[in-house]
């Protein structure tokens, strides 16, 4: 799915949601979930990540940059 500004995207994102709005691979996706570096939740085994600890995420980037 492609999204086309930060207001579009879902309350609960998928690995393949954050790996496309990151423009990252799945893989690389999946590596900053298990890393911690996103409060992740599970639904029924799959992994979701919420918008809002994700702009979070995006946050601290931007001031360590």
């Amino acid at each position: 799915m492609s999204f086309k500004s930060l207001e579009e995207l879902p309350a609960l994102m998928t690995v393949t949601d954050l790996a496309d709005v990151l423009q990252i691979s799945q893989h690389k996706a999946y590596n900053l979930t298990r890393a911690g570096s996103l409060r992740v939740l599970r639904v029924y085994g799959q992994i979701r990540v919420e918008k809002q600890s994700f702009l979070d995420y995006l946050e601290t980037l931007q001031q360590i940059a």
